[in-house]
């Protein structure tokens, strides 16, 4: 029979000295006496729920449309296109044998990967199971424990060997009319393949949450994305050589327009010389509106700038150069360079005028004063340092005198300078319009 501990009654211990008093009993102890124990558990009062994928009832709360999502999940990680291209060690890594097959995948190891991120709540076990029991996959193979998957068929064997241009011809961009859309792949597959059952999607790239590229597994021409009845209303589809195309002349258009800005044309010179010196008692009273010689036009930026890698880049050339300026002072001239280094500390960029992710490679900067700006040109022009990467934290090497691949910067003045604040000012006044 089992005892309790608390129930259990100790012997007293025989010591010599018999007539020692027992110590008093402090409050703790006296009330731990007096709680009630608490009656041993010998057996389970409820058998405990075993989960077993066969027999399992699916849950009321996925609907149909959630589990087709997490089954196309799981079918563009066994597609042809990601097992070759995206990561081919990927799934050979976690296969295990099961039932005589060395190809199957647990449930858990296929929840390690960032797909299923995309889905919220963020899917289990369980849900997987109940996924594929709502909506069964042709292209998988459910072990009998219900916890394994495999493909059906193995990949062919030619698709390693294709070329790109055969997988961008297969490529298709869309621009969803719901934001948000694109960036879950299995809900872009599962809309496309309801407006079109014939097309099989073999991965979603996502590019934001605006667009993406989906690759199917036949090429797909011009006249069958002209239909509107194969492809979700609304929807913006189009190949990705027409995508290439259109982006081509996006970019020449948006480089133009800020080479107009940078160098502007006679038209913005008669434009800028009608509105200013059209009235000259009233040219020679006006002011501009704007502190001149603190814009620079930067050049031969690296293609992958970004506005935090341009300003660091710029403070540690404007930093390194005073400093070393300062060491080869005299000390006659030592106060000066000190002061030179002191508004080192105080340098700072107000604003970076650049577009990211477009590839340009010039920029407008804007500091405090015109000293600043000044001092940022001569210190460019000194170092001599191109950008090895976008986010600038790091300079190349110095450049000679021949190789003009450096980081040039140039304080706009005159017309260039009146041009360019007119272009922010309208841009000012079309935000607040919108």
């Amino acid at each position: 029979m089992f005892v309790p501990r608390q129930l259990a009654i100790k012997k007293p211990a025989t010591h010599a000295l018999s007539n020692i008093t027992e110590p008093q009993s402090t409050s703790h102890e006296v009330a731990a006496a007096e709680r009630p124990l608490k009656r041993p558990r010998l057996e389970l009062d409820t058998p405990r729920k075993v989960f077993n994928a066969p027999n399992y009832v699916p849950e009321a709360s996925l609907s149909h449309e959630d589990a087709t999502e997490v089954v196309m999940c799981l079918e563009l990680l066994f597609s042809e296109y990601f097992t070759y291209h995206i990561n081919p060690q990927w799934l050979p890594r976690r296969m295990r044998t099961v039932d005589g097959y060395k190809d199957y995948i647990h449930l858990s190891a296929l929840l390690e990967h960032h797909i299923f991120k995309t889905i919220k709540p963020r899917p289990t076990q369980k849900t997987l199971v109940t996924a594929l029991q709502l909506r069964p996959s042709q292209i998988l193979q459910v072990s009998p424990d219900g916890y394994h998957l495999r493909r059906r068929h193995p990949v062919k064997q030619n698709v390693d060997n294709r070329p790109k241009e055969a997988w961008e011809a297969m490529t298709i961009y869309i621009e969803p009319d719901i934001r948000g859309v694109s960036a879950c792949p299995g809900k872009v597959a599962r809309i496309l393949i309801e407006n079109n059952p014939s097309i099989s999607v073999e991965w979603v790239e996502s590019g934001g949450t605006a667009w993406a590229f989906v690759i199917v597994s036949e090429n797909v021409n011009e006249q069958q994305l002209e239909s509107c009845e194969d492809w979700p209303s609304d929807w913006i589809v189009m190949s990705k050589a027409e995508w290439r195309r259109r982006d081509g002349q996006y970019q020449k258009l948006r480089e133009s327009a800020y080479q107009q800005i940078s160098n502007p044309t006679r038209e913005h010179q008669r434009q800028a010389a009608r509105h200013d010196f059209g009235d000259s008692k009233s040219s020679k009273s006006r002011q501009p509106s704007y502190f001149p010689g603190i814009i620079i036009y930067l050049n031969n930026l690296h293609p992958d700038s970004t506005k935090p890698g341009i300003q660091s880049f710029l403070s540690r050339s404007f930093q390194r150069y005073t400093i070393k300026k300062l060491r080869k002072t005299t000390s006659s001239t030592r106060k000066r360079g000190f002061n030179e280094v002191q508004s080192s500390q105080d340098f700072t960029i107000d604003y970076v005028d650049y577009k990211p992710k477009c590839g340009f490679t010039t920029a407008h900067v804007r500091v405090k004063t015109s000293e600043d700006a000044e001092l940022l040109v001569r210190a460019l022009n000194k170092r001599r340092r191109c950008m090895k990467s976008g986010d600038g934290r790091e300079g190349g090497k110095k450049c000679n005198v021949e190789d003009d691949r450096w980081v040039k910067g140039e304080v706009i003045r005159g017309e260039r300078e009146k041009v360019y604040w007119d272009v922010v000012s309208n841009a000012k006044g079309n935000k607040k319009l919108s």
